[in-house]
């Protein structure tokens, strides 16, 4: 299957397929080469940053070569630096690929035992959950034209010039899409919480800690994530 860039400007249009290639040919030395580059688009660009280091990322954590591996560990502070957009739409696609970046260092045994991980991992957990509208119900519809113009005012038989009837549905279709947008994200924080909570709570408990600093590391871990009283009973927290 080939998967089109998320990318919304040429130049991260050109460096997704650019890092695909060479993941394709498992070019190491161009694809640790390309992480600056790839984090220049974070401004303009951040679907292209977060399609291309995806990518890139996941290709060098399960590499053999142990320069791939310290490339995406010295990657790792520019990631988890990177903070969620206002936009509905932008913030959807932060929270997903930022979530998917983070768990392929999983693959790195000493992530796997890094309290610092779990500990970025929660503080990523709580941006999500920042996002999160209690009680939030669904707003987008189907929308049909006489809809949305009664919804505007305009009764049924009134008679409207054509470039007011056009700004109408117009403006009804942008509103929409906004509210979808909207929906789409509130249904993957919901779904990105539990992944990550029950993430935390199965690896979390590998760091590598003698008990008593151990138990202070997973009271740190529980403020940073917020979590609920039912999900810290969960923590497997040492005498």
């Amino acid at each position: 299957m080939v998967i089109p860039p998320l990318a919304e400007t040429n130049e991260g249009k050109d460096k997704y397929a650019e890092v695909t290639k060479f993941t394709a040919k498992g070019d190491i030395p161009s694809l640790i080469k390309s992480l600056p580059q790839i984090e220049m688009l974070w401004k303009e660009d951040p679907k292209g940053y977060f399609h291309a280091m995806a990518t890139s990322i996941r290709h060098l954590v399960r590499s053999k070569d142990s320069e791939a591996v310290k490339a995406a560990i010295a990657a790792f502070p520019g990631i988890i630096e990177k903070k969620c957009p206002v936009d509905a739409d932008l913030a959807l696609y932060y929270f997903s690929l930022k979530n998917e970046i983070m768990g392929c260092y999983l693959d790195i045994a000493s992530f796997k035992e890094s309290g610092d991980y779990y500990l970025a991992i929660a503080d990523f957990l709580n941006e999500i959950r920042s996002k999160r509208i209690p009680d939030y119900q669904k707003k987008s519809k189907n929308l049909k034209t006489s809809e949305i113009l009664e919804a505007a005012g305009v009764k049924r038989d009134q008679v409207i010039l054509p470039e007011l009837r056009k700004e109408i549905i117009s403006k009804a279709v942008k509103d929409n899409q906004e509210n979808e947008y909207m929906d789409r994200l509130q249904d993957a924080i919901l779904t990105l919480e539990r992944g990550i909570i029950d993430s935390l709570i199965v690896c979390a408990p590998s760091v590598k800690l003698e008990n008593d600093k151990k138990r202070s590391f997973f009271i740190e871990l529980a403020n940073r994530a917020k979590l609920t009283a039912e999900e810290k009973k969960r923590l497997e927290v040492p005498k």
